[in-house]
Formats: C-alpha cells, sequence, structure tokens
C-alpha cells in the first residue's frame, strides 16, 4: 500500500507546501482591490492540487483496504479449513490407532492358532507315515501262497484291513491338518496385509497433521501480520478524509476571505488534521515511509506553530 499511494501523497504535500507559502506570505495591503484578492487564484488552485492528490491517496488507500479485507477473508476460511482438517485426521488418527491395536491382537491369536494347526499337521504327518511304514512292513512279511490267492480274491488278513483303516484315517486326518492350516496361514497374510495398510494409513496421517500444522501457524502468523497493519490503512484512510473534507469546505470560502487573519483561521482546522496526520504516520512503522520529504513536513509543521 505504501509504495502506491508514496507519489500522490508526496505530491499532495508538496501542493499543502505551496497552499501555505501563499498563505503565509499573503500580503493584505499587496495592490488588491477591496473587491477579491488577487491571488485568490493561486490559492484555489493549490487548494485544488492539493484535494486532487489527497482523493488519490485515499482511494488507493480505500482499494488496498478491499484487497486487504478480501485477503483477511480468506486466510480466516484458510485457517478454519486447515483447523476442520486437523480435527477430521486427529479422529481419524485415533481410529486407525484402535484398528492397529485390534488387528495386532488378531494376529497374536491367529500365529498361536497357525502354529497350533503346524503342530497337529506335522504330529498327522508322523502319524500318517507311521502307518504306511507299517503297511509297507507287513506287504513285506505276507508270504506264502495262501496269503496270495485270499488277496487275489479280494480278502486280506484283519491285521493288514485293520492297518489300512488306520492309514486311511491317519491320512484323512494330516490332510484336514493341511487344509486347516492354509485357511489359517491365508488368513494370517491378510490380516498381516492389513495391518501394514493400517501402519502404512497412520504414518501418513500423523505427517498429513504435522504438515498441515505448521501450514496453519504460517498462515495464522500472516494473518496476524495482516491484521497489525489494519489500524495504519483505516487510520490513514480516515485521516487523510479528514484533509479532503476541509480542502472542500475551504475551496467554497477561500474566495470570500480578504486578510491573511481569516486565511489562517480558515485553514486552521485543516493545519491540526495535517498534524495529526503526520503524528499518525510517524508512530507507525507500516507508513513512516511516507513522510519521505522530511523537509516539506518540517515547513509545514512551522506554519502550525
Amino acid at each position: 500500500m505504501v509504495i502506491d499511494i508514496q507519489q500522490p501523497f508526496t505530491e499532495g504535500l508538496s501542493h499543502l507546501e505551496n497552499l501555505f507559502d501563499m498563505v503565509m506570505n499573503y500580503d493584505d495591503n499587496d495592490g488588491h482591490t477591496t473587491e477579491k484578492p488577487i491571488v485568490y487564484a493561486p490559492i484555489q488552485r493549490a487548494i485544488r492540487w492539493t484535494f486532487d492528490s489527497m482523493s488519490d491517496s485515499e482511494l488507493l488507500t480505500q482499494k488496498h483496504l478491499k484487497r486487504y479485507e478480501a485477503k483477511v477473508l480468506a486466510l480466516a476460511e484458510d485457517i478454519a479449513a486447515k483447523e476442520k482438517r486437523i480435527v477430521k485426521e486427529k479422529a481419524a488418527l485415533e481410529s486407525l490407532k484402535i484398528d492397529l491395536s485390534e488387528r495386532k491382537k488378531q494376529i497374536k491369536v491367529l500365529r498361536e492358532q497357525v502354529s497350533n494347526v503346524e503342530t497337529k499337521l506335522r504330529e498327522s504327518e508322523n502319524k500318517a507315515q507311521r502307518a504306511r511304514d507299517e503297511a509297507s512292513r507287513r506287504k513285506k512279511n505276507r508270504v506264502g501262497w495262501i496269503f496270495a490267492i485270499i488277496f487275489t480274491i479280494g480278502l486280506a488278513s484283519p491285521g493288514y484291513i485293520t492297518n489300512e483303516g488306520e492309514l486311511q484315517k491317519a491320512e484323512r486326518d494330516r490332510d484336514a491338518h493341511q487344509s486347516n492350516a492354509n485357511e489359517r496361514r491365508q488368513t494370517l497374510a491378510k490380516f498381516e496385509s492389513n495391518l501394514r495398510d493400517i501402519s502404512f494409513r497412520q504414518r501418513v496421517t500423523e505427517q498429513s497433521i504435522v504438515t498441515t500444522g505448521a501450514s496453519l501457524t504460517s498462515v495464522r502468523f500472516v494473518l496476524d501480520k495482516l491484521k497489525s497493519q489494519d489500524p495504519a490503512m483505516r487510520g490513514f484512510g480516515d485521516k487523510i478524509r479528514n484533509i479532503t473534507t476541509y480542502l472542500t469546505v475551504c475551496q467554497g470560502k477561500v474566495e470570500v476571505i480578504y486578510s491573511q487573519q481569516k486565511l489562517l483561521v480558515l485553514f486552521e482546522p485543516l493545519l491540526k488534521s495535517i498534524d495529526q496526520l503526520v503524528l499518525f504516520l510517524e508512530s507507525n512503522d507500516e507508513t513512516t515511509s511516507l513522510l519521505a520529504e522530511k523537509n516539506i513536513v518540517e515547513k509545514i509543521r512551522k506554519y502550525m506553530n
């Protein structure tokens, strides 16, 4: 804002300097008639030029205020959105932590179940192997053509039949344990994959909260800094408006003023407004650079004393 209004404001100060030079150097007896002062036209012109420059400064200030208000609103909306996002992500994070804890418990139970099933599977495999070995041994011990005939016609010794039944049962048990073990392993693999997914989403959510929090802090800093400029901008605009208001009054009355004393009385409120403006600009870091033409400011201030 300061850079944009620097030129018209400095021009306004320069016109004010010329205006007060004419007022302070006005000679009541400088060859004019009692009908109209000879300096009326230059004073009127200086007032108009000052008014134009100060009005430009005021308009630029109002323009920047509108931009400022739009930016403040956008920042406030951004902050609200980020705060809402953090609340939502924190809730999601808590839910993920609960899911993660629950899934770990389930995996622990599944691993125990898989271990138990694998133990039973090994036992059933050993039992089936023993049954096969026993069947093989008995088969080798069968001798004689009687046994061969009996075997050929579909008969067998009671001991052999019993062993075959044990072998089949052992193999069925083994197959059942194998199927159960495979099913448990698949379920465990799915749960472990899901656990990794939950852990990943938890890390992503935690990082997002950190990133959003840092961004939120940054936006709040920008907003606070911007808000700190608000009094300076509004104060400057108000004081410039006071000056342009007095200039309008002076412009209408100066043509009927015929003495320096009356001119001084007319311009006294304007001088006070300028003094308030200068003091205000000096008291704000954001606006002190507007007083770059210190020689003009000091000269005008001398007229105030």
